[in-house]
């Protein structure tokens, strides 16, 4: 592979002789390329835990992954493709925001099953659209869900957050609804960390070596979609840092 050095040398070559590249893209691909090296770092010290990161800029669309296309159990966090796929459903006028799912407005089942994790609405749901059919939806947006196995990548899962924050999978009242019920998540432990000053909407989920984080993290200037999945015999708390480090290393300018 060509180093910095090398791949400028070829840059201004190729401006010398009238072939004109963006300065903007060369710089872009550098500063990728120095965050997946830091993000690669980071994971090198948590040795006993198997990660797999993926990172979009919502705006560029530039990625990063790592891992990315390794299935994991996806665990709770899966429950946003869930409410997405029902919100869909109620543009398309098959369902309402009033339904009574099991004795309670589908509108607060949404909002438990986000903000509070609730695996009885997340149950209810899955009743209503079925896991086949929203394996189903989730390749009519283009992305892959192991339904059988509630398995997801975490680049499939980026690529859910970011257009669901670009506004192509919903409506501007049904985006803000879910935005609002993950802004509102009860565990924000994770993704962004205390070192980041930044609005994020979050859906971790955990079970037995499991510990992921979703999230859209949006600073004012910059927008990320980022998951990091996690399987390990390590605590919560002695793998924390590594989603904090992460964190950093992307939205670090």
């Amino acid at each position: 592979m060509f180093g910095q050095k090398a791949i400028g040398m070829v840059l201004f070559a190729a401006m010398f002789c009238g072939i004109v590249w963006p300065l903007n893209s060369y710089a872009v691909q550098v500063k990728s390329t120095q965050k997946a090296e830091a993000i690669q770092t980071i994971i090198a010290k948590y040795p006993k835990l198997s990660v797999g990161v993926s990172v979009v800029n919502i705006k560029t669309g530039e990625a990063i992954n790592i891992n990315g296309d390794r299935s994991f159990v996806a665990a709770s966090t899966i429950k946003v493709l869930v409410a997405v796929d029902y919100l869909h459903q109620v543009e398309k006028g098959k369902y309402t925001l009033k339904k009574i799912v099991r004795g309670t407005l589908a509108r607060e089942q949404l909002r438990q099953m986000i903000s509070i994790s609730n695996n009885a609405s997340w149950y209810a749901f899955n009743d209503i659209l079925t896991y086949r059919g929203e394996a189903v939806y989730a390749k009519s947006i283009g992305i892959t869900y192991g339904w059988i196995t509630n398995s997801i990548t975490p680049r499939n899962m980026t690529t859910l957050l970011a257009k669901l924050y670009r506004r192509e999978l919903l409506n501007k009242e049904h985006t803000n609804l879910l935005l609002s019920f993950m802004k509102q998540t009860h565990n924000m432990t994770l993704i962004p960390g205390s070192n980041i000053k930044a609005q994020t909407y979050n859906k971790t989920g955990r079970l037995d070596g499991l510990v992921h984080d979703t999230a859209i993290v949006d600073d004012g200037v910059n927008q990320y979609a980022i998951a990091i999945f996690t399987d390990g015999k390590t605590t919560l708390e002695n793998r924390a840092g590594l989603f904090h480090e992460i964190t950093e290393a992307v939205m670090i300018k």
